[in-house]
């Protein structure tokens, strides 16, 4: 299965040139504007965002920053004709960003930089399925630990032995202490 590429930018020639580039390797889903690519991302799992900063009603910077919030993980590259580095550095701190290219773009240097984007995104999940993994079976270690002890204090209790003296009262004593440690 494919994975799926959301790219957002206000220019139709623009998103088709892209999708005509990417669309080979990946699923492809085009949007003209921020609002609508929420949506998107509200509705199916997107392996990577490739979006323009300067579009009208938000800009790519606004956008990777709602976008964060609906799915985290997902890797987000900028795409702009203009050299605002105060936007693009607001976009790289505030929305998180993978990459940054510049239009007009290398189409080879493009399929590189979504390539590893989608990559990113892979071993994201997977270490979160990992992580996941982990921490069930240690949970059921904990649980497996918890029997265990119980049956070792009930196999080696001093029940079985006999006497009522002070003496083999102080022995017991000292076995109490001797038992949780490493002697």
């Amino acid at each position: 299965m494919k994975p799926t590429i959301l790219i957002v930018d206000d220019e139709q020639h623009v998103l088709n040139s892209i999708n005509r580039s990417l669309r080979d390797e990946y699923n492809i889903i085009l949007s003209l504007d921020g609002k609508s690519a929420l949506q998107i991302l509200r509705e199916q799992e997107i392996s990577a965002i490739l979006s323009d900063q300067r579009m009208p009603g938000m800009t790519g910077s606004e956008f990777f920053l709602e976008a964060r919030k609906i799915q985290p993980d997902t890797t987000r590259v900028l795409i702009t004709a203009y050299s605002d580095i105060e936007a693009i550095i607001q976009a790289v701190n505030e929305g998180h960003i993978f990459y940054y290219i510049e239009k007009p773009w290398e189409p080879d240097n493009l399929k590189l930089v979504m390539k590893r984007a989608v990559e990113r995104y892979s071993l994201i999940k997977q270490n979160s399925r990992l992580i996941h993994d982990l921490e069930i079976a240690n949970q059921q270690l904990s649980r497996e630990n918890v029997i265990l002890k119980k049956d070792v204090e009930n196999t080696y209790t001093f029940s079985n032995i006999i006497g009522e003296s002070e003496a083999i009262h102080k022995v017991f004593d000292l076995m109490k202490k001797v038992i949780p440690t490493d002697t």
